[in-house]
C-alpha cells in the first residue's frame, strides 16, 4: 500500500489504530444521534426537507445507522466467518457514511 510506504507505519499498528479510531467515531456518532433524537424527536430525525443549510436530518440518520452496521460487521467473530464479505461491505458502508 502506498500509504504504508510513505508513513513507514507497520501494517499491524495501522490496523490497530484504524479499529480504535472507528470505535471512537461510532461511539460519538451514537451519542450525537441520541442527543439529537432526544432534543428534536424521532420524527424530525427522519425528515427530509430541502433548506438553505442542507437537507434535514435524514442523511445524518442514514449515516448513523450505516456507522453502527459497519461496527457490527467489523466485530471479530463476524469478520472471521466471511472476510471477503466483510471487506466489500466495509467499503460500501464506509463510502455511504462519507457521502451521507
Amino acid at each position: 500500500n502506498v500509504l504504508f510506504k510513505f508513513t513507514t507505519v507497520p501494517f499491524e499498528r495501522a490496523i490497530k489504530f484504524h479499529r480504535w479510531a472507528g470505535r471512537i467515531a461510532v461511539f460519538f456518532v451514537v451519542v450525537h444521534g441520541g442527543f439529537e433524537a432526544s432534543v428534536l424527536g424521532i420524527r424530525e430525525m427522519v425528515k427530509f426537507e430541502r433548506a438553505a443549510w442542507g437537507f434535514g436530518n435524514a442523511f445524518g440518520t442514514m449515516a448513523g445507522f450505516s456507522s453502527v452496521a459497519l461496527a457490527i460487521f467489523a466485530m471479530s467473530h463476524v469478520r472471521r466467518v466471511n472476510y471477503d464479505f466483510f471487506v466489500n461491505f466495509h467499503r460500501i458502508l464506509a463510502g455511504f457514511v462519507y457521502i451521507a
